[in-house]
């Protein structure tokens, strides 16, 4: 059988490209590097897995609890790694999201597309981050027409209050649909928005506490760290923009 020689250093592109195939327990990726093919399946269910194939033979499989795992397959005069594994990516503080969770698969430290590895699976989710953004800016502009027009401050004035709400929520829209020219625009100011909204609920939940308004504290320290969870996100999504740049 012909087997195909590549000089892995040659190679000009650092992530090494595969096709992705999703079922409702199950991610498939495949790619062939140096006349080799692989296959990697991620099962969602139980914790999670991962069960790594060459030329239709199970090579390798690890879980959540394992640490990554490396096996060897030699093309040719090549030497290829496959470093694999499987996690919830931890967030960096406590209690909050990390970034993407999945398998992750690397070759020869190259990592593969669609895996977590791809610092563009990790990209997107500042993008998934932008997405809930909005929800909370929408949310919160119907919340606060709906609370003025109650108290019966008049549709000018209401409209007025709603309209400093808007104009973030214009700007998330705006890096949403640009993304994927303006990423690092898109994060920055998507975390702007975020400090601005903490800073804005944190005040509300001082002046609530001074009232002994409780309730409203817990309810208003939730949205705080809904908030402090997407600029979390956002700044995850940035170092990894970051690292893709610096080349991985």
């Amino acid at each position: 059988m012909h087997i195909e020689k590549t000089n892995l250093e040659e190679r000009p592109m650092k992530i090494i490209e595969a096709t992705q195939r999703n079922k409702k327990h199950t991610q498939t990726v495949r790619f062939t590097i140096g006349g080799e093919h692989f296959e990697a399946r991620y099962h969602k269910k139980d914790s999670g897995s991962v069960e790594l194939f060459h030329d239709g033979q199970l090579i390798g499989k690890a879980n959540q609890a394992d640490n990554p795992k490396t096996v060897t397959v030699y093309s040719g005069e090549d030497t290829l790694n496959l470093k694999f594994w499987c996690n919830i990516t931890p967030g960096r503080l406590p209690f909050l999201p990390g970034g993407a969770s999945g398998m992750g698969l690397e070759v020869n430290d190259r990592p593969v597309q669609h895996t977590v590895a791809d610092p563009g699976v990790q990209i997107n989710q500042g993008k998934t981050a932008l997405y809930i953004l909005v929800g909370l800016l929408l949310f919160k502009s119907v919340y606060v027409f709906a609370q003025n027009m109650l108290q019966e401050q008049g549709l000018l004035v209401s409209l007025i209050a709603v309209g400093i709400y808007l104009v973030p929520l214009a700007i998330v829209l705006t890096c949403i649909f640009t993304f994927d020219s303006v990423s690092s625009f898109a994060l920055w100011a998507g975390m702007v928005i975020s400090i601005i909204e903490v800073i804005d609920y944190s005040v509300g939940l001082v002046a609530s506490i001074l009232n002994h308004e409780f309730r409203f504290s817990f309810m208003l320290l939730f949205w705080i760290w809904l908030r402090i969870s997407m600029l979390h996100l956002l700044y995850n999504s940035l170092h990894w923009l970051r690292k893709r740049r610096d080349g991985i």
